[in-house]
């Protein structure tokens, strides 16, 4: 993946690292406290096995199962994702090599964009 690219007078293209601006996921999807309003459920979760057994025993494949689909899906969001930057740089090189718009005025737009929500997150 390397570093993103950097205008050579201006700031990396694409904001904060990934790791930074991504949120934590919520701990209620792990099992919320006692007495806690039920957790809704997470939409990628029907796509997972369910491993069967009381907690603590060997399964035939449960345990392993999830840990394979779980894998499974990250590679497939990380391939998305991937897919997705390549898109946004692709598009940002041609809006500045045919002279549409500057780096700057593509980032004062992102900007104005992401504080539609009042908070300024790349998101």
């Amino acid at each position: 993946y390397g570093a993103p690219p950097v205008a050579p007078d201006g700031p990396p293209m694409g904001g904060v690292p990934m790791a930074a601006a991504a949120p934590a996921m919520p701990t209620s999807w792990g099992g919320a406290p006692a007495g806690a309003p039920a957790a809704p459920t997470p939409p990628w979760a029907a796509t997972l096995p369910v491993a069967t057994g009381a907690p603590g025993t060997a399964s035939p494949g449960g345990a392993d199962a999830r840990v394979a689909a779980l894998e499974a899906r990250c590679d497939g969001l990380q391939r998305d994702l991937d897919s997705v930057g390549l898109f946004a740089r692709t598009l940002l090189t041609l809006l500045e090599e045919k002279k549409v718009c500057t780096q700057a005025e593509f980032l004062e737009t992102k900007n104005k964009l992401d504080l539609l929500d009042g908070k300024l997150d790349d998101r």
